[in-house]
């Protein structure tokens, strides 16, 4: 399950929310900077990287998924979502 409340990071540059893992483990998804200068413009407001996200939340989840159970490739610029386990 993902909780859709955005934290910026970086001051709103880069996003990250939280998902409820396996074993109910909290796990907050990055999305970084990088990506979303490149996906969106270095210019884009938080409004507009959050509406990316969005958009492309299917795709992230995977990403996360993939990532998270060690299987599979992740293609770019998904493979660019880092996670980080919440404490």
């Amino acid at each position: 399950m993902v909780d859709r409340d955005y934290f910026p990071l970086q001051g709103g540059k880069a996003l990250r929310f939280s998902v409820n893992g396996p074993a109910n483990q909290k796990d907050w998804v990055i999305v970084p900077r990088e990506l979303l200068d490149d996906e969106v413009g270095d210019d884009a407001s938080q409004q507009e990287r959050e509406a990316w996200v969005e958009r492309n939340i299917e795709q992230i989840m995977e990403a996360y998924t993939a990532k998270k159970e060690g299987r599979g490739w992740v293609r770019s610029p998904f493979n660019q979502i880092a996670i980080q386990e919440a404490n």
